[in-house]
């Protein structure tokens, strides 16, 4: 069964179109039952969404007519992919479930596991954890009887993902641990990446920061071409803030230049603005008071670009700690009073107290 969508071009869904028009002239059912399933894929790939469902039950219909079980089973499972993409779990669920009613009359275990793991999927989303961590437990069962690891290491990183969602911090290092071996014994090098993030991030959650830095090292040892710029970006970011927390400044200065590099590739923003500030920091503690205020005067203006109120506050924070290095004690009182504006509007009440003991160390620095 194939429910995930892969790789593809609009030029294959415009050839697949003129071939499901020649079976469909010629009358060839099984050919049009198969291009059916090929075009929605293909338009699912391509978030066209809805031309993808129209795809899927016309093909279940012309399954119907060929009493192909199988067929219909897979344009069933694909019809729930395409109602969730356009955000109607509910259809979306229910196709599931006819779905895994045929999968289980024709003793298929590998599409059971995927209409499992995809109804865990869809139940996260509604954030119900509990029915999410249900289907995942039997998908866990058909892949342990049918001793398939990369099943079973999917199931165990996505119950880790489920299990930080709600909080439980010790069982979610547990599964990622357990995906983490998984993931080396079958030698899949982008799953390593992502358990070893999560197993970063739990570890600073705990304070951590010696094994923390220890995973995000690992991860970005593997080759880059195996990780999603996204996650390697994440990477880069966490362990750059730890080094730099460990008064490794121009290794920390080296990763979130490479990280800025990438957030500017992904367009992601709000990455870059934090990444400006965290480099003029580096920048003012490396004796560069200049670059320092450049790159928080960037920072805040990409910032207020965003109308993010927390983002705009922690930037001008910043900026009122360069501005003070530069002598412009007034603009930095004023960056302060700016930050504090931002942090009450969102009732942020522990940078509230940030802002103000900046605000208090800038306007009288004989007390410090």
């Amino acid at each position: 069964m194939t429910v995930n969508p892969s790789a593809s071009t609009p030029h294959s869904s415009e050839a697949l179109r003129a071939a499901l028009a020649q079976a469909e002239t010629s009358g060839d059912l099984a050919a049009q039952n198969t291009l059916l399933g090929e075009l929605g894929r293909a338009l699912l790939r391509q978030d066209d969404s809805l031309p993808a469902l129209a795809c899927f039950e016309k093909g279940l219909k012309v399954a119907q007519q060929l009493d192909d079980k199988p067929s219909g089973a897979r344009h069933l499972a694909n019809q729930g992919l395409a109602l969730a993409q356009i955000g109607n779990f509910g259809l979306a669920m229910r196709a599931y479930r006819k779905a895994l009613g045929f999968a289980a009359d024709l003793a298929d275990a590998p599409m059971q596991y995927d209409l499992l793991f995809h109804m865990a999927e869809l139940e996260r989303a509604r954030q119900s954890p509990e029915n999410a961590l249900g289907h995942l437990d039997e998908a866990l069962a058909i892949a342990e009887r049918h001793r398939s690891l990369n099943r079973i290491q999917r199931v165990r990183a996505a119950m880790g993902q489920i299990s930080l969602d709600q909080e439980e911090f010790e069982e979610a290092r547990e599964h990622f641990e357990a995906a983490l071996s998984l993931a080396r014994e079958i030698g899949d090098v982008g799953e390593q990446s992502i358990c070893l993030n999560a197993l970063g991030g739990l570890a600073r959650s705990r304070r951590d920061a010696s094994a923390a830095a220890g995973f995000f090292a690992q991860a970005l040892a593997l080759p880059a071409e195996t990780q999603s710029s996204r996650l390697r970006l994440a990477l880069l970011a966490q362990l750059a803030d730890l080094r730099f927390g460990q008064g490794d400044l121009e290794i920390s200065r080296q990763m979130f230049s490479e990280a800025l590099a990438l957030s500017r590739q992904l367009g992601d923003q709000a990455s870059e603005t934090r990444l400006l500030g965290s480099l003029g920091l580096i920048a003012a503690d490396q004796g560069d008071p200049g670059q320092a205020l450049a790159l928080a005067n960037e920072a805040v203006a990409l910032a207020r670009q965003l109308a993010d109120p927390v983002l705009q506050g922690e930037q001008l924070l910043y900026q009122a700690m360069a501005l003070a290095d530069h002598d412009r004690v007034e603009d930095a009182l004023t960056a302060c009073d700016a930050a504090i504006v931002d942090f009450e509007q969102v009732e942020a009440s522990s940078l509230l107290q940030k802002a103000w003991d900046l605000k208090e160390r800038i306007g009288n620095p004989a007390d410090e």
